[in-house]
């Protein structure tokens, strides 16, 4: 008869972690013959699970730790970039609205700054979506949009760019288009520039065309109430280099430029990464058909409530000068002085009373003395920010109604949440722009602007080149020069050329004034008009 014996041991023991875990084991069981009959390795397999869980834990904490890192790294980037954004922008705003005092030469050099500096504000802005998106913080405000009016201002934004390029630009629309729909305008209108400013950016001649067609989608209720949904479908088609199979795989991956070396300047690669992400947030996405010179066609279609929204107002109306009644204050409270001084400049020509001061505290002190009808409040201070601020101001009496306007370069929706539980009346991020900041003072004062008087719009003949009996024609030879500068869309020397036409002589001088005035809004085939129309 064989005889079996089993002991059975329990140990616990304790990482170096600190977790508690237990190893079972079993003695050895013997056969007659000395055969083994027990089992090990039930406490290996426990601790290797438990390692595993441990790591899998380590590295998901670090994956957070850098996420938070690079969201925090890129929101002070974004701050201490637009901080002299601010200025520079804010400066070339201020300045530009003085035109009769501007040279020529002043004028296009101050249109130069701006551009840059929008330039280099939109590549920041770029880099920040980005990042939003992807941690799931990029949140979609919905308007009731004027369709018709919203087409056509990024028509004529992109117009002017076709023209640069002496590319044919055509809008087409079919279907019942509605009078307004709901949706983020600042959204869809990014997508929109983006997509055409590339198709313009990759097309050497021919056209680009955007082609929107409009078609009920539903007529039932939905989160909007019972206004009917309409179906959109956007279509931006060029006939530029066209794309490889290659190509279009990378197409919409971040920090991606597919196209040749020469043709990459002036972008981050994003562009299209976040138009996609954009339109999918809204409920579509972005197709694209290409091929290698056959040009590009890129659609997508969204689905989107109607609304009535107000008509526009009227264009025409000057810049503001002033205000109608008593004079009025504004508290400035930054502690970047070229900050300040934009915003002296900017209100007290207005005849706007402007007090300063560089922190939160001194602004309190300041403010008590007194007694603004407005603040205009930064939100990132040393000493005392502009939250703390704020809160202090609404719980003195006498400064407890006092509209504030909070300004931030951190300009992210938590940041403008903050600055209205503070007590802020109204947020405007950094750089400042004019026309917003006109509107929050018009609002929050009670003020009626009064604008000076729109220069008189030229003759529609002389506005597209057409004879006029009042111009004093240069002679051929400088005619076909201007032909050929104008066909090759170089406004550059043709605002050059009509400075040497002035000097040339003073007869030319309403002709240069007109050609100058064509080649800087950029208008090659009106300035062709000018030119060949003497000819005729």
């Amino acid at each position: 008869m064989t005889s079996r014996h089993q002991k059975t041991t329990e140990e616990t023991r304790q990482g170096p972690d600190g977790t508690i875990w237990m190893e079972i084991f079993k003695a050895p069981v013997l056969d007659d013959d000395g055969t083994v009959l027990g089992t090990v390795g039930v406490a290996r397999d426990i601790s290797e699970r438990k390692a595993a869980e441990a790591g899998r834990e380590a590295a998901l904490a670090e994956a957070q730790r850098l996420a938070r890192m690079r969201s925090e790294f890129l929101a002070q980037m974004s701050h201490e970039l637009r901080t002299p954004l601010n200025g520079i922008l804010g400066f070339a705003q201020i300045l530009q609205g003085d035109k009769k005092s501007l040279t020529e030469r002043q004028a296009r050099g101050l249109k130069v700054i701006d551009e840059s500096g929008q330039h280099l504000l939109r590549l920041i802005d770029d880099i920040l979506d980005m990042a939003r998106i992807d941690a799931g913080k990029l949140i979609l405000e919905s308007h009731e949009v004027n369709l018709s009016a919203f087409l056509r201002g990024v028509c004529d934004i992109v117009g002017v760019k076709a023209e640069e390029k002496n590319l044919l630009f055509s809008f087409r629309q079919a279907g019942m288009m509605p009078s307004g729909v709901r949706t983020d305008d600042q959204r869809l209108r990014q997508v929109l520039l983006n997509l055409l400013s590339n198709a313009i950016k990759f097309t050497d001649r021919g056209q680009v065309t955007l082609s929107v067609q409009a078609s009920v989608a539903q007529a039932g209720s939905n989160e909007y109430g019972s206004a009917p949904l309409v179906h959109l479908r956007f279509e931006v088609q060029d006939s530029g280099i066209g794309m490889s199979e290659a190509q279009l795989a990378r197409l919409f991956q971040p920090f991606e430029q597919v196209a040749d070396a020469p043709r990459r300047e002036g972008g981050t690669g994003l562009g299209l990464a976040i138009s996609r992400k954009l339109i999918r947030m809204m409920g579509g996405d972005i197709q694209v058909h290409s091929r290698p010179g056959e040009g590009s066609v890129f659609s997508f279609e969204l689905v989107l409530p109607s609304a009535h929204p107000q008509l526009p107002g009227s264009p025409g109306r000057g810049r503001p000068i002033g205000y109608a009644g008593p004079r009025k204050s504004v508290l400035v409270i930054d502690d970047v002085r070229q900050n300040r001084e934009m915003m002296f400049e900017a209100l007290s020509s207005l005849g706007i009373k402007v007090f300063g001061a560089n922190d939160g505290q001194m602004g309190l002190e300041v403010a008590v003395q007194a007694i603004p009808d407005l603040i205009v409040m930064d939100v990132m201070m040393p000493v005392m920010d502009g939250y703390e601020a704020t809160r202090r101001l609404r719980q003195l009496p006498s400064l407890a109604e006092v509209p504030i306007i909070a300004t931030s370069a951190s300009a992210t929706p938590d940041v403008e949440a903050r600055s209205r539980a503070a007590g802020a009346n109204a947020f405007i991020p950094k750089p400042i722009e004019q026309n917003a900041l006109l509107e929050a003072l018009a609002n929050l004062m009670g003020l009626s602007w009064i604008y000076e008087e729109p220069e008189p719009r030229p003759a529609t003949s002389a506005v597209n080149g057409g004879s006029d009996s009042r111009l004093v024609y240069p002679p051929p030879e400088e005619m076909e020069v201007l032909r050929q500068l104008a066909r090759v869309g170089n406004m550059k020397l043709v605002r050059e050329r009509a400075e040497h036409l002035k000097q040339l002589d003073p007869r030319y001088a309403l002709f240069a004034a007109r050609l100058a005035a064509l080649a800087e809004a950029c208008q090659s085939r009106a300035i062709t008009a000018l030119v060949e129309g003497q000819a005729q």
